[in-house]
C-alpha cells in the first residue's frame, strides 16, 4: 500500500514537473498564446465529451468565429483539423459515452437517418468513380452533407425534452444579437466600395456587403433569419416586461444586419418564412402586417442615408447571368438525368460550355465567368442526377413530416413544442428559398443549424410518441 502510495505521488509529480517545464519554456519561448490555445482546446474537448448537448450550444455559440481560426493542417496526408470536424466528432463520443453510462437509452436511427446515408452513399461513390481527387473531395462534401447530418442525429439523440430546446432558442438568440452587430459594424467601416465600382471577382465585404464573422454575405444573412424566428418565438411566448423589450430590441438590430448584408435572396425568405408562420401563429399574424409597414419604412430610411440598399436591389445583371445558368444547368440536367456529371464546381464548369448560351442581353460569354447556378435543387440534380435528387428531397419531406406528427401529438397540450414547430416551418422555409437562389448546401454553418433545429423536434417527436397514450 505504502509504496503504491509513493508510486501514485512520484507519477503526480512528474507530471505536474512535465507541464510546469511546457509552461515555462512557452513562456521563455514567447509561445504562450499557442499554448494558452492548446490548454483551452483541450478543455474545451472534454468538456464536450462529458457534456454533449451543452458542447453542440458552445460551438452553435462560438463557431462562427472560431471556425476561421480553428485551422490546423497536419502532415502525411492526415485531414485538417476543423472547428466543425472537431466538434461533430466529440459529440459524437460524447453521446456514446452518455449512452454506455444510461442503460434504458438506445442510439435512435430512424428512415430520416437512413435516407441521408443513402444520399451520402451516392455523392461519396460518385466521387470514387469519377473524381481525379478524390481524397480532397471526400473531405469537402463531408464537411458540406455529412457534418450538418450529423448534427441532426446528435441533436436528435441529445434533446431529451423542452427545456433542452428552449436553451437552443436562448442560444441562437445570443449569436444573432452579436453577428448583427458585427455586420452592421462592417457595413458602416468597410461599405465605402459602391456597388456599381465592384467587379464580379471581389467579395462581398469589399462590395460594401455585410458579411459579419462569415465569408459569404448569404450565410450572414440566412443566419440573422434563423435567429430572428428564434428571438421573435421568445418574444411573443417566453418573455415579459423588461426581458421582452430586450429582446425586441435584439429583434430590430437583426433586422438591420439583414438589411445590410444586400442579399435580395435573404430578404425574400425572410418575408416569405414570417408569412408561413402568420398564416398559423396567432399572435404573429396579428402583427404581420404592421411590422412589413415597419420593415418597409426602415428599407426607405436606410435608403436615403445609404444609396448601396438601392443599387443591390434594383442591380439586374446578377438576376440576368443566373437565368443564363439556370438554362445550361436544365439542359445539361436533361441529357443525363440519371446520373449526372459527377461532383464539384470545376467539373460543373468545365461540362457546361457545350450547353451554354444566351438569355436575353445576356451572351454566354459574360456567364461563363461566373460559378455554379445559384439553385442547390438544380445544382444536385446536374451532379449527380435522379439517384441524388430524390434522395435529398426526401430527407426535406421526411423532416417536414416529422415535424407536423409532432405538433399533432402535442396538439391538446398547446406546449412548447406545439408552437415551435411554426417556427420551424419558417426556418424549413428559409433553408428551401435559399436553396432556390444558391447553394445552401455549401454554407455549412448555416445548413448546420437548419439539421440541428430539425433533429432536436426529431427528436422530441419521438419521445412524445413514447410517452402518448394509446388511442382508445
Amino acid at each position: 500500500m505504502l509504496i503504491r502510495t509513493v508510486t501514485q505521488s512520484f507519477v503526480n509529480g512528474f507530471i505536474l514537473c512535465v507541464i510546469a517545464a511546457i509552461v515555462a519554456i512557452s513562456v521563455l519561448e514567447d509561445l504562450w498564446l499557442p499554448l494558452l490555445g492548446v490548454l483551452a482546446s483541450i478543455g474545451f474537448v472534454l468538456f464536450t465529451l462529458t457534456e454533449p448537448f451543452k458542447g453542440l450550444l458552445c460551438w452553435v455559440l462560438l463557431s462562427p468565429f472560431l471556425g476561421s481560426y480553428i485551422h490546423i493542417r497536419l502532415p502525411a496526408g492526415i485531414p485538417t483539423l476543423t472547428f466543425a470536424r472537431v466538434m461533430v466528432v466529440c459529440v459524437l463520443l460524447g453521446l456514446l459515452i452518455q449512452m454506455s453510462f444510461t442503460m434504458h437509452r438506445a442510439i435512435i436511427i430512424g428512415t430520416i437517418e437512413k435516407v441521408m446515408m443513402l444520399f451520402l452513399s451516392v455523392v461519396f461513390l460518385s466521387i470514387l468513380l469519377r473524381s481525379d481527387n478524390a481524397t480532397e473531395q471526400v473531405l469537402q462534401y463531408f464537411d458540406i452533407y455529412a457534418i450538418p447530418f450529423l448534427f441532426f442525429f446528435v441533436a436528435k439523440n441529445l434533446v431529451q425534452a423542452e427545456d433542452d430546446l428552449k436553451k437552443l432558442y436562448y442560444i441562437l438568440l445570443w449569436l444573432g444579437l452579436y453577428t448583427a452587430m458585427y455586420g452592421v459594424y462592417q457595413y458602416a467601416m468597410h461599405g465605402i466600395v459602391t456597388l456599381s465600382s465592384h467587379t464580379t471577382g471581389t467579395g462581398h465585404l469589399e462590395q460594401g456587403r455585410a458579411v459579419g464573422p462569415f465569408v459569404h454575405a448569404a450565410e450572414y444573412g440566412g443566419v440573422l433569419v434563423i435567429t430572428f424566428l428564434s428571438a421573435l418565438y421568445l418574444a411573443l411566448y417566453e418573455s415579459s416586461g423588461f426581458k421582452r423589450c430586450f429582446i425586441v430590441l435584439v429583434l430590430g438590430l437583426i433586422v438591420i444586419g439583414i438589411l445590410f448584408s444586400l442579399t435580395r435572396a435573404v430578404w425574400i425568405e425572410f418575408v416569405a418564412a414570417l408569412f408561413v408562420i402568420s398564416i398559423f401563429d396567432r399572435k404573429w399574424k396579428r402583427i404581420f402586417k404592421p411590422f412589413i409597414f415597419l420593415l418597409a419604412a426602415m428599407y426607405i430610411i436606410v435608403v436615403l442615408v445609404s444609396p448601396r440598399l438601392e443599387e443591390r436591389a434594383a442591380n439586374q445583371e446578377t438576376g440576368k447571368i443566373r437565368l443564363v445558368l439556370y438554362k445550361t444547368a436544365f439542359f445539361m440536367s436533361m441529357a443525363k438525368p440519371l446520373t449526372g456529371y459527377g461532383m464539384g464546381v470545376e467539373n460543373f464548369v468545365i461540362q457546361r460550355r457545350a450547353y451554354l448560351s444566351a438569355v436575353g442581353t445576356i451572351s454566354s460569354t459574360i456567364a461563363e465567368t461566373t460559378g455554379p447556378p445559384h439553385n442547390d435543387l438544380l445544382f444536385i440534380f446536374v451532379q449527380l442526377g435522379l439517384i441524388g435528387l430524390v434522395p435529398y428531397i426526401t430527407i426535406l419531406l421526411l423532416i417536414l413530416r416529422s415535424s407536423l406528427f409532432l405538433r399533432r401529438l402535442s396538439v391538446a397540450q398547446q406546449s412548447f413544442a406545439y408552437r415551435s414547430v411554426i417556427f420551424f416551418w419558417g426556418v424549413l422555409t428559409i433553408y428551401l428559398v435559399h436553396g432556390l437562389f444558391g447553394e445552401i448546401a455549401s454554407l455549412t454553418f448555416l445548413s448546420s443549424l437548419f439539421y440541428i433545429l430539425g433533429g432536436a423536434l426529431d427528436g422530441l417527436r419521438l419521445r412524445s410518441a413514447v410517452a402518448a397514450p394509446p388511442d382508445g
